[in-house]
This record gives structure tokens, sequence and C-alpha cells, in this order.
């Protein structure tokens, strides 16, 4: 069998085998695609495996994103769509191809390389390359009390002798992004940059996600299934912005997630109690540690990545 390797960055003339390759494994749509080669063009690398007919074997795009820890922060990288042409699976390609980013990125300064595996059936392959350190989010459900003390004015959630108020409206981009920069301060975490975060903003709403806020700047990123109400991210789930979610939303369930850390335990969470605890270590992503001098916590915590 042929091993002539050459990997190299992708080119515009590469866009339309990457977008075929890309959307026969993951069965995204060609408008999706194109959107993001788009928008990502300017902050992403596309790395490719070619052979020596200068096809196309597999592909994978490299993200600028940041760990911190303590106070300190550390260029990462993040894979996403790493993916391989039908009839080149099953031959090594897409381990040499992993093998050589990560290589690539421990030269280039990063302390580190992130991914988000597909299925759990990927965790044993990724663990060989090194993803050893598990990243996990906390799954919580909460089902709003029917004798809650709180009434409703609209969008608006009055508790009491109007001492509290939650007006539910949308959150935008630039509301977001400055909402989620206060949000992370206080925790670890891994990030995408900016533009990453503001192309995975594009893509919830893409995708049929809603971004809130209240009154009191807590924000929340939304998807209404059904009479049940999923959130990806939430910066503070006390009882009135849940209760406030869930009749701005009309639905009878919120299931949502936070950071492993419980930063959140004493915001007056009812909901934590250990039967409403749906996954208290929820695998979100794996991570290759370059700096042995630099451990990653339990409680490091990760979303909103491009999946």
């Amino acid at each position: 069998m042929w091993r002539s390797i050459l990997i190299r960055i992708a080119n515009n003339n590469d866009l339309p085998f990457l977008k075929q390759i890309w959307n026969a494994c993951f069965n995204d749509s060609m408008e999706y695609i194109d959107f993001y080669y788009k928008i990502t063009s300017n902050f992403t690398r596309t790395f490719v495996y070619t052979t020596p007919k200068n096809e196309i074997a597999a592909m994978l795009n490299l993200y600028n994103a940041v760990l911190k820890l303590e106070n300190r922060h550390y260029p990462v990288n993040y894979i996403y769509a790493a993916a391989t042409d039908a009839k080149y699976r099953c031959q090594g390609i897409m381990a040499e191809l992993i093998n050589y980013v990560l290589n690539f990125s421990k030269k280039s300064g990063f302390f580190g390389c992130v991914l988000v595996p597909q299925n759990k059936e990927l965790v044993n392959y990724y663990n060989k390359f090194g993803f050893n350190e598990k990243i996990n989010l906390k799954l919580i459900s909460y089902k709003p009390e029917n004798n809650s003390k709180i009434d409703f004015l609209g969008n608006c959630a009055v508790q009491g002798n109007l001492t509290q108020i939650d007006c539910i409206s949308p959150c935008t981009l630039d509301e977001f992004m400055s909402l989620r920069k206060n949000f992370l301060e206080k925790i670890s975490y891994l990030s995408l940059n900016p533009e990453g975060v503001e192309f995975s903003y594009y893509d919830t709403i893409d995708s049929g996600g809603e971004f809130v806020k209240n009154a009191r700047n807590d924000y929340a990123v939304c998807y209404k299934v059904r009479e049940n109400l999923l959130v990806n991210e939430i910066s503070s789930p006390n009882k009135i912005f849940l209760d406030s979610l869930a009749k701005h939303f009309n639905v009878n369930e919120i299931k949502y997630q936070v950071p492993c850390d419980g930063i959140f335990e004493n915001e007056k969470c009812p909901d934590f109690s250990p039967g409403n605890v749906l996954n208290s270590k929820k695998l979100y992503g794996l991570y290759c540690n370059y700096d042995n001098d630099i451990k990653l916590t339990d409680n490091i915590y990760m979303n909103m990545m491009l999946e």
C-alpha cells in the first residue's frame, strides 16, 4: 500500500472536496458547511491528508482556544470536524493526521489540545493519542412548583412586593459575549477564542436555539423541545430565573448544564438535591496535555464548543 504522506493546510481550491467529505461524514447540510467556511476562514486552519494523486483522504479543523487555571491563561487548540473519505477509512490515515496536528500544535507553543468526541465509542480511540483528561458537566433537572409564590406580568416574574423582578428578553451577540466573559471569570474554564464563540452563537441560532437574559444580566442558551427546555449554558440558575424561563417558554421541565465545581451551590438552587442531578459527570470533552506542570482539575468547565 502507498504511504507517500503529504499533510498540509488546505487552500481555497480544496473547499469543494472538504465540503463533500464533511457532508458525507456528518450529514450536515451544505448550507451549514458553506456558512461555516465563510465565517471561520480568517481564524481556523484546516489540515488535510493527501494521496500521491493529490486526492484529499482526510481532514480536520484546528481552532485557537484558551485554558484558564488559577487566573492564568494558556493557549490551547481545539480539534473539530475530523473526517476521513469513505474509501480511505480503516487505513490509519486519521491517526497519522491527528499525530501530525498534535506535534504541530506543540511545536507552535500551545499547551494542549482538546476535542469533543462524537460518541462514547470514540473515547478509547482518542485515548491512544493522549486525550486522557476528561472534562465533564453536571446535568440538572428542574420542575417549577405549581404553588410557586411567583406571579407573572407578561414576560416578567414578580416575587413578593416587587422586590424581585425578572424580565426575559432576547440577548444580542454583543450582550452575550460581554455577559459570558463576566461569567467565565468566576471559574476555571476552557473556551474557544472570541471569534469561535461568535460563530457558536450564530450556529446555535441556526439550529433553533435562543439566547435570552433577564433584568439582572443573567443569561441562558436555550432549546425548546416539546414541553421541555434544554439549557445548554446558564450563568446563574437561581429559582426565580428558572421559573421565569419556564413561564417564558411555556415548559414543564428544564434540563440545564452547569460546571462541576459547585459554584452555584449557594445561589438558592433547591434543584441541586441528589434526586434532581441527572448526571454529576456528563462527559463533554477530552484534553491532551503537553505540559506536565499544568494539571487540569476535575472541575474545569467547557461548553459552547462547536460539536
